[in-house]
């Protein structure tokens, strides 16, 4: 009887805020002994004695920790059921960031070296210039592009570091079971935080996607614009060749009228020697 009046005091001790409950509901405790505490000439508690207040002090304790041992098997369950929806999160952002980040990347890549093969073949230092100003912008915004999914992405570790360091404490916590409703609360803040966090993420990937339209669209700009500079480089090549011929053809005609006139020049000049051949005569004529 002693040993077991020994172990009932020391679970008694030990739940001293749950036998506080019970001794107010069964019987009204001393007041000079405080509730739980016992002294060494002290007899033994009522409750420890007496059967027929032990039974239901017994049976409710089991109940109470059975209640408490169910909720602690929710609350794992609830855990576990966020770590695999935090885990997928996870995995779906990393999958969603790597996709964008190899097309901002393939896209970009792909735009510079078109634009660098097309400005190998412009003769015209003023649009070569212009292209490669073109070229140095969109490059700048595929940095910027990058740096937003560097940001993301260490928004994303961060909040797993969060993630786990709550994790660790609520694992820590669970070993006192007297706080099992500081935990749940604490497991729908923490719920709500994720929440929060994923439409962060998710603002985030709807930012990355509308900057990635923008890229495109101003590519596809730079694309057209390729082109114009293009035709517009044929037509001058046209022309050019076609004011190419017409100088040869003048070339040739001031050609054609240097020997005229070189000819012109000599018929003058026998003439004006005959001219005054002529006149010598008549001169000498004259003088007859």
């Amino acid at each position: 009887m002693s040993a077991e009046a020994a172990f009932l005091r020391q679970q008694v001790q030990r739940l001293n805020a749950v036998l506080n409950q019970y001794q107010v509901k069964y019987l009204v405790p001393p007041a000079s002994t405080p509730a739980g505490v016992f002294g060494e000439g002290d007899p033994p508690a009522p409750w420890l004695t007496d059967k027929s207040l032990l039974a239901p002090l017994i049976a409710e304790y089991d109940r109470h920790l059975e209640e408490m041992e169910g909720q602690l098997r929710n609350y794992q369950n609830l855990m576990d059921e966020m770590k695999l929806k935090m885990k997928r999160v996870v995995v779906e952002n990393e999958r969603l960031h790597a996709e964008l980040r190899k097309s901002v990347e393939t896209q970009l890549d792909g735009a510079a070296t078109s634009l660098g093969v097309f400005t190998s073949d412009l003769t015209e230092e003023g649009m070569a210039k212009n292209l490669q100003e073109q070229v140095q912008l969109a490059n700048q915004e595929k940095e910027q592009a990058l740096q937003m999914w560097r940001m993301t992405s260490e928004e994303l570790e961060q909040l797993s570091e969060l993630y786990q360091e709550h994790v660790g404490d609520v694992q820590l916590h669970l070993q006192e079971r007297q706080h099992h409703k500081e935990h749940l609360v604490e497991v729908q803040q923490f719920s709500q935080q994720l929440q929060v966090a994923k439409q962060r993420l998710e603002t985030s990937n709807q930012q990355l996607a509308k900057t990635l339209g923008d890229q495109n669209v101003e590519l596809n700009q730079l694309r057209i614009q390729l082109r114009q500079a293009k035709m517009e480089l044929r037509t001058s090549d046209a022309k050019s060749e076609e004011l190419g011929r017409a100088m040869q053809s003048l070339r040739e005609e001031l050609l054609k009228k240097e020997e005229e006139d070189t000819a012109m020049r000599g018929q003058e000049q026998a003439t004006e020697r005959r001219s005054q051949q002529m006149r010598k005569t008549v001169t000498q004529l004259d003088a007859r």
